[in-house]
């Protein structure tokens, strides 16, 4: 029996009753021809991007459809590239995921699944159904996360000498060379910004990320670079022109509704009969600033920022009294403010009180080229800016992906080495612990093993080393009980024992497990339809 619906066509079949969709704009996939459609999307942009991994890594200029990028980084280049299959959704989602969640190890997560696809490829081909690779991959997953626990070392934030190599592997794994890095003091601008910001306290150290702003600027010199201690900000909204420049030692208001009268929210019409009633209405806005300002001027109060609009009316008088107002600043601009002056943000402009103020040691709009920023600089602020001159947009992502690790360790304080070390000594253990278990699962455990190995080859072979001489020493030296051995990007060589590369742990897990579960997903699907003018592009 057949019943049709639309474009639905239900037909039973035995006991059961299946349902196909046939639509004339899409294509469907099933079985082997699914699975094949997958692993032609995701490996053909694995292998594309290969050549990015590790500091040598290339840039690739990608090209989208209302936009083009220049970048290494597995976030930017997905979320730029147009998706050509439902499985780079996929993966895309997956990378977003992890971006948002440790800041880093996104292009390792995304070589990751195309070396696992590409494993239990063979693995299929050998008759072992996608099941017992999803199975075996899950155990191996398991057992390198309990690995990586254990290989690790605790993280202090006191000692800055780890905190300078996080930062150091961060920027430099970036794509920032050693002068860039130099040249700006990136390394010292971080941690003296963490450090100025961290907060001490019974129950253990707290860092809130949002507290550190970064801000770069093509204009100036990448030595000018500076950590202001405070907050700097441009303002949507261009100052009157004669509202003073700078101020030493403000009083600052913060406030989060508009000044000046409010329009009404719903439709409402005044009919003005007469001149007179004109100018009344006129000086009606100009009494209630007027009341404002009055306050204000008693409570010392030089500088306000204000979260939303401020009519011309005060914006004039503000002017006349010598008080630089700043309208229209975002939410987060107005808690670091908060945080750096210790003033508290105000909605009720009729109940003002001293203990509502902040103050600074310089309020200042100053010139960098044809642009203007606005300086708020604070004695002992708990909110800072890393203000980048002469920078590219790499040297900012880079920086924030610096304080982003900074904030995944604290969170969770232990690390491990870098350099492929890690991969290399994980990978020697997992075929011994392979080698224990029972059935097909068995035979995945050593695919997903020689996954993780050629994490540390790619790293090589970009690095200007051959991978298989590079393969064969690393197994020599991991063999012998050197759990540290890597290649020591900085040097060219291989090493016995990495020093200065260190990761958080938290990372390092985070890519692993989103590599095996967005393998695993990929594997389990046997069904797809497409649209077929994706197909055609």
């Amino acid at each position: 029996m057949v019943f049709k619906f639309g474009g639905i066509t239900m037909s039973s079949i035995g006991k059961g009753i299946s349902y196909r969709v046939f639509l004339q704009k899409y294509r469907r996939y099933c079985g082997k021809d699914a699975f094949n459609f997958n692993l032609l999307a995701v490996i053909s942009l694995t292998d594309s991007l290969k050549s990015s991994f590790g500091p040598f890594g290339r840039d690739k200029l990608v090209l989208g459809e209302n936009e083009f990028a220049l970048a290494k980084d597995g976030f930017t280049i997905l979320n730029t590239i147009s998706p050509f299959s439902p499985v780079i959704t996929l993966l895309k989602d997956s990378v977003k995921n992890l971006k948002e969640t440790v800041g880093d190890g996104t292009l390792t997560a995304i070589l990751l699944v195309g070396e696992l696809l590409k494993k239990a490829v063979s693995l299929i081909v050998r008759g072992i159904p996608s099941s017992k690779i999803i199975k075996g991959y899950s155990l191996a997953c398991k057992e390198a996360l309990n690995m990586f626990e254990t290989l690790s070392h605790k993280f202090k934030i006191e000692d800055s000498s780890q905190t300078q190599k996080i930062i150091y592997t961060v920027l430099h794994g970036s794509g920032l060379t050693d002068v860039e890095i130099a040249e700006s003091k990136l390394c010292n601008l971080i941690q003296e910004a963490v450090y100025t910001v961290l907060e001490k306290s019974e129950d253990g150290v707290d860092f809130d990320l949002d507290q550190v702003k970064v801000m770069g600027l093509k204009e100036g010199f990448a030595e000018q670079s500076m950590l202001v201690k405070g907050v700097v900000f441009k303002s949507l909204s261009e100052l009157h022109p004669t509202m003073p420049r700078r101020i030493v030692n403000p009083k600052i208001l913060l406030v989060n509704s508009p000044i000046g009268v409010e329009k009404p929210y719903t439709a409402t019409k005044i009919e003005l009969t007469t001149p007179e009633s004109l100018g009344r209405v006129r000086d009606y806005k100009v009494k209630s600033v007027l009341r404002f300002i009055d306050r204000v001027k008693q409570l010392g109060v030089n500088v306000i920022f204000c979260s939303r609009k401020i009519d011309d009316i005060s914006m004039s008088y503000f002017a006349k009294n010598d008080i630089l107002a700043v309208p229209n600043l975002s939410n987060t601009d107005i808690r670091r403010l908060s945080n750096a002056t210790y003033a508290r943000p105000v909605f009720n402009l009729e109940n003002l009180q001293k203990s509502d103020l902040g103050q600074a040691e310089i309020v200042e709009e100053r010139r960098f080229g044809r642009v203007k920023r606005i300086f708020v600089e604070c004695k002992n602020p708990k909110a800072v800016t890393i203000f980048l001159l002469g920078a590219t947009k790499r040297a900012t992502v880079a920086t924030r992906k610096a304080l982003k690790a900074i904030s995944t360790v604290i969170r969770k304080p232990r690390v491990l080495v870098g350099c492929g070390a890690i991969e290399m000594e994980v990978a020697q253990r997992l075929k011994s612990y392979a080698l224990k278990l029972e059935g097909k699962e068995q035979l995945a455990a050593l695919a997903f093993a020689d996954a993780l190995e050629s994490l540390p080859l790619i790293l090589a072979s970009n690095s200007g080393i051959n991978p298989l001489d590079a393969l064969v020493k690393l197994r020599e030296l991991h063999k012998h009980g050197k759990s540290t051995a890597g290649f020591d990007v900085e040097k060219g060589k291989m090493v016995e024992k990495i020093e200065k590369w260190i990761e958080p742990l938290e990372v390092k897990s985070q890519v692993l497990k989103s590599a095996v579960e967005t393998t695993s997903v990929i594997l389990s699907l046997d069904d797809i339809l497409v649209n077929m003018e994706i197909l055609k592009q």
